[in-house]
């Protein structure tokens, strides 16, 4: 349902997947531009001090990529699996029935 209103909005005809490696592309540079600035600006506070920020930079990213990042997919992949669980008690099947008849979309 989605897929027709993606295609029309492109700006030009090459595959999704050019689109995807160019949005990689894109976060990349820009994360070499802001880790170029970050060096740049923390070099005027001395060695230690640069010392300890790119620490606790590396610290901050290790915390998102290795604990908020996987309970992320894990929420987004197990949440739809335990609403179809959850709509085998009668109960909550006619609720969640209900729910999707509203439109919400129960995956």
């Amino acid at each position: 349902r989605l897929a027709p209103v993606l295609r029309r909005r492109r700006l030009c005809r090459l595959p999704a997947a050019w689109f995807d490696a160019l949005a990689w592309v894109l976060m990349l540079l820009a994360y070499a531009l802001c880790v170029c600035v970050c060096l740049v600006y923390s070099g005027m506070f001395g060695r230690d001090n640069t010392t300890s920020l790119l620490l606790s930079w590396s610290g901050a990213m290790g915390q998102t990529f290795l604990l908020q990042e996987p309970c992320w997919v894990l929420i987004v992949v197990g949440l739809p699996y335990g609403m179809r669980q959850m709509a085998a008690v009668p109960c909550l099947g006619v609720l969640l029935g209900r729910l999707e008849a509203a439109g919400f979309e129960m995956g």
